[in-house]
């Protein structure tokens, strides 16, 4: 099977994106999941996320929601990995004021680019990400599934709400969508969510309680020992029976919904 991808250029209403895509061998057409970044942004570690679910037998489409922010651009993966959970701090002042002075001109960058950052296209862009994928040969239009972490994980809500044509959708510790929204979900939902994580997992029972009041399946877990990120093995929140167990979970939730042959609406 290849593990190679194909640089794609994604139409989206505010210009066209950068993404790949990876498509696994046999006859088509594939079951499909497009993967929405974390913050840190289209990384080589996402990359490998999608290699995973590519050797799981779905075909796999990354878009690169950074593509016109040139700040970005700027910084290495390194850099942002090291920033951001500076940014996450209460008082990020006090813990960048006693850094080495090399590391605090690399905080004091990457927490300005966090804070400033223009999210206005990002659901837009995912949006288009997906019917861009719908409009593909080699895969299947009437199943594909979004996964995403952090922010894209509070992307896969919004994407739902919005009444994508998707089969299903998979949260990694994302944010909850407005309650308002929640009404626009019809599609199955699995969500992974971190033990210590105060502004997103203490909303997720409200979430399933909405949920269940309109009918939509959702299946979530607390995995208990764990912090925002688990899932990152770059992270030093990084939990690794947590993200095997999450995995597996997603894996089979996603066998479940895209990968036999029944069709949606």
């Amino acid at each position: 099977m290849s593990q190679s991808y194909e640089s794609v250029s994604i139409p989206a209403p505010a210009g066209n994106i950068h993404g790949v895509i990876a498509v696994p061998d046999g006859v088509g057409p594939h079951p499909v999941v497009v993967v929405f970044q974390e913050a840190f942004g289209f990384t080589e570690q996402l990359r490998g996320v999608g290699r995973k679910l590519l050797e799981a037998g779905f075909a796999v489409v990354i878009p690169d929601l950074y593509s016109r922010d040139p700040k970005r651009q700027t910084l290495t993966d390194e850099e942002v990995a090291f920033g951001f959970p500076i940014f996450r701090q209460p008082d990020r002042s006090a813990v960048i004021d006693v850094l080495p002075e090399d590391q605090r001109l690399i905080a004091l960058k990457v927490v300005d680019w966090l804070d400033n950052r223009d999210s206005s296209q990002y659901l837009p862009d995912a949006l288009a990400t997906v019917e861009w994928a719908r409009d593909q040969s080699p895969l299947d239009r009437a199943r594909i599934a979004v996964l995403g972490f952090c922010m894209g994980g509070g992307l896969v809500g919004q994407v739902a709400a919005a009444g994508a044509p998707i089969a299903a959708g998979v949260v990694f510790y994302g944010q909850i969508p407005s309650a308002e929204s929640v009404a626009g979900i019809r599609v199955p939902l699995l969500g992974n969510y971190a033990e210590t994580d105060p502004s997103i997992t203490p909303k997720v029972p409200e979430f399933a309680r909405l949920l269940s009041l309109a009918g939509v399946p959702f299946s979530w877990t607390v995995h208990p020992g764990t912090t925002h990120g688990f899932f990152n093995e770059t992270r030093a929140s990084y939990h690794h029976e947590a993200s095997a167990k999450a995995w597996a979970d997603t894996i089979e939730f996603l066998e479940k919904h895209i990968s036999d042959r029944r069709k949606v609406g």
